[in-house]
């Protein structure tokens, strides 16, 4: 009886230990355990990494914010004491009294991070676009975040556990981040994100940051999924992994999630994003809606401690979504007076003149850029474009006409007030081309359509505290300096700018494009005082004929080919006023 028993425990222990069938998916109960939930997971690592992340970003922040409040006191003094002085009195402005920081501008925060300036396009041929090269200062901060990524999910305990459990540390690790990293991606892709305004960087700048910080996220998901996928087929082999896909909504979610990241990553594409740009913009928001629904219900289905970043995520989304519905409600519609109007009219050049009757006033600031609706052309789609001129026909509460720079004449007090934003659209493909060719086959080249306007953006800095002011552009980019010229020289007029020498650069194809801001244009040289302060050098690259490049007096100046901007600076340089 002995011996029988003996035998019995002996072909049990042997059919224990004995191998599983090759196709099992039985669970190997030291692995299976770190396939699932938190086991493994160092939370407290975890929270460490985060913490210290957003605390460098913070920092960062700090420091920005604290040289801008330098700059503007800085710039607010220099205005305050240059106002009514005569250009001599504004010597003291012309020299920097610390070297370093020319040199820091120089050599760190203004530089290319090579031979080519940051916003210069990488072409590969005329119809391929790679995208732009980040300058010095991006590329150290984007480094130092990458550095910083790379190290918070390499820091793992290897040794003293099992493999396995490792890898459910990565996982942990990695999936950690890539939520967390979601927060800073969708506050850079905001049109309203409030940390351009605070730290008066432009919303380029941030978008740049966009897609590095997006690259980062992705890769850390496949990070996540493949430390899970290794733990998952030791366990309990590929079968294992698809069972999960089948049965598992925690997984399934999850896999919405990353493929739609994936299919991000590879559309997001310098050259494919500019060939297709309305394609994509619309595949791009689509994508990220899933990406971050699959990421929400993941984090819910597992009861996992990173679902508060997730909501904060989706409430980054939607506050930005409700900002732009509400500019977009505000500024064009009103019960009494209805909804903008757009006229636009064909232009020399291939261009049009777009003109928004908005029914509620309102004056853009200087440098500032719209986005433009069109539902009849573009039904989902809006285009930035700088302002070009803006005029109020109406103050209500003064009764007078308001117009920068003339004298304010009197209107009936009961009319209703009109503001007309003009934008110039050179016509190139997609909307713009669309709203050429119609305007210029109807007749007398104008057609009218209802519109909105999402804005303003931009206008981060002021010029008002500068004596000399060079400004450069090339064709339809003269429309961002117009505003700006225009708050200068009536600035300068009712003596509350220290500016006393503008020279203005622009570049064109043709003379014909000089009918793009002819009206506006007319207004700013019958502006008194103009001719003691603004001075416009006007370069045709490709003139018709001697009349093109026939200058009309000694402050506009027409010049054949194009411009040496090296030339130029260095001769204001030489004769600058104040700063």
């Amino acid at each position: 009886m002995s011996a029988l028993r003996l035998r019995a425990l002996v072909a049990t222990a042997t059919n224990a230990n004995a191998a599983p069938p090759k196709n099992s998916t039985m669970p190997t109960p030291s692995i299976a355990q770190f396939t699932y939930g938190l086991n493994g997971v160092n939370i407290g690592m975890d929270n460490v990494s985060s913490q210290v992340l957003y605390l460098s970003i913070g920092v960062i922040c700090v420091v920005i914010t604290a040289v801008r409040l330098l700059q503007r006191g800085n710039g607010y003094l220099r205005q305050v004491v240059s106002l009514g002085r005569t250009p001599e009195q504004q010597a003291f402005w012309k020299y920097d009294p610390n070297s370093w920081w020319p040199s820091l501008k120089r050599h760190l925060l203004y530089a290319p991070l090579r031979h080519k300036r940051h916003n210069r396009e990488i072409q590969l041929s005329k119809a391929v676009n790679m995208g732009t090269i980040p300058g010095r200062f991006h590329t150290l901060l984007l480094s130092l975040y990458l550095i910083s990524n790379i190290a918070y999910i390499t820091i793992l305990d290897y040794s003293g556990q099992p493999h396995a459990e490792t890898l459910a540390e990565l996982r942990g690790r990695s999936g950690h981040l890539a939520t967390l990293n979601c927060i800073a991606l969708l506050v850079m892709a905001g049109r309203n994100n409030p940390f351009i305004r605070i730290l008066k960087v432009s919303f380029d700048t941030f978008n740049l940051f966009h897609r590095w910080i997006g690259r980062i996220v992705v890769i850390e998901a496949i990070i996540h999924t493949i430390a899970w996928s290794a733990d998952k087929v030791a366990a309990t082999g590929w079968d294992g992994i698809k069972e999960s896909l089948v049965g598992s909504d925690f997984i399934q979610w999850g896999t919405v999630s990353l493929l739609a990241m994936m299919i991000i990553f590879v559309q997001a594409v310098s050259a494919i994003r500019h060939a297709f740009y309305e394609t994509f913009l619309h595949l791009h928001r689509f994508l990220a809606f899933f990406a971050i629904l699959g990421l929400y219900q993941h984090a819910k289905l597992g009861d996992l401690p990173q679902l508060p970043f997730v909501v904060f995520v989706i409430l980054v989304w939607a506050y930005d979504w409700i900002m732009r519905g509400f500019h977009i409600v505000y500024r064009n519609f009103t019960f009494g007076r209805g909804i903008t109007r757009v006229v636009v009219d064909a232009l020399p050049g291939e261009a049009c003149r777009v003109t928004f009757h908005t029914p509620r006033p309102w004056t853009p600031a200087p440098g500032t850029h719209v986005y433009a609706y069109i539902p009849r052309l573009s039904l989902w789609m809006s285009h930035p474009f700088s302002v070009a001129w803006t005029t109020t026909t109406a103050n209500p509460e003064s009764g007078y006409a308001d117009d920068l720079g003339k004298e304010k004449q009197p209107v009936p007090v009961n009319r209703k007030p009109e503001t007309t934003i003009s934008l110039v659209m050179s016509a190139r493909s997609g909307m713009t081309r669309t709203l050429y060719n119609r305007a210029l086959l109807a007749r007398n080249g104008r057609v009218t359509y209802r519109g909105f306007l999402e804005g303003p953006y931009g206008s981060l800095e002021s010029l008002h505290s500068y004596g000399t002011i060079v400004l450069f552009a090339g064709g339809v980019g003269i429309t961002h300096h117009l505003p700006h010229l225009r708050d200068l020289l009536a600035g300068h007029r009712n003596r509350t700018v220290a500016v006393h020498r503008i020279t203005l650069v622009w570049a064109v194809r043709s003379s014909d494009m000089f009918e793009w801001i002819r009206p506006w244009m007319d207004e700013l040289l019958a502006l008194p005082s103009r001719r003691d302060v603004l001075r416009i050098q006007l370069f045709i690259t490709k003139p018709k004929g001697p009349r093109d490049v026939a200058s009309a007096s000694e402050r506009v100046q027409v010049f054949p080919g194009r411009p040496k901007p090296g030339v130029i600076v260095e001769r204001e340089f030489n004769e600058r006023v104040g700063a």
